[in-house]
């Protein structure tokens, strides 16, 4: 919570964490408090990996930001994409190829078209794909509940058989690991 308003108090709206180390970036105006965090972040997960950044392509997952089909909306995933190629252009990358998340998941899946659901930590995202495009026109359905939401109701359901954890973490454990058992209700 605290983090949330230093963030907003920076001009963020999205917090990094780089070990200890507390970046903002904001994907609606680049601030330069929060361009150089980016280029910070940016700079830190590639040494980190170990990687040199002359040596290869990157593909960019992007994320699903600012997914409305209006003016503002695609002026936003411009400016975001416009950034991080600079940035990465910056550090001698040889080739960028940002490609948005679902679009990646649905790839994966050997699919061009159909309808991506991503549960997120606290959001739940349905993107339609029509062969290879995500069809903003036809819009994204975002759901202000996620996987917190489900562990949350996860453990009120085995509490109600009597099966109680001290920690939520242990039933997101149970929920990820387990998730191939059904509990009535």
């Amino acid at each position: 919570m605290v983090d949330q308003a230093i963030a907003s108090m920076a001009g963020a709206s999205m917090l990094l964490l780089l070990g200890v180390v507390q970046l903002f970036w904001n994907l609606v105006t680049s601030s330069p408090l929060c361009m150089q965090d980016f280029v910070t972040f940016s700079r830190q997960s590639i040494t980190g990996m170990h990687v040199k950044p002359s040596a290869r392509p990157i593909v960019v997952a992007l994320p699903l930001c600012h997914s409305d089909d209006t003016e503002a909306a695609r002026a936003s995933r411009k400016q975001y994409k416009e950034t991080l190629y600079s940035v990465l252009f910056d550090m001698n990358v040889p080739a960028v190829c940002a490609v948005d998340q679902a679009l990646l998941a649905l790839y994966a899946a050997r699919r061009t078209s159909g309808i991506v659901v991503n549960i997120g930590f606290n959001v739940t995202s349905v993107v339609p794909i029509f062969q290879g495009r995500v069809m903003r026109e036809i819009g994204i359905e975002t759901v202000g509940q996620g996987a917190l939401k489900l562990t949350g109701f996860l453990k009120e359901l085995l509490q109600r058989r009597n099966i109680s954890f001290e920690s939520l973490y242990t039933v997101r454990t149970i929920k990820e690991v387990g998730s191939l058992f059904i509990i009535p209700i």
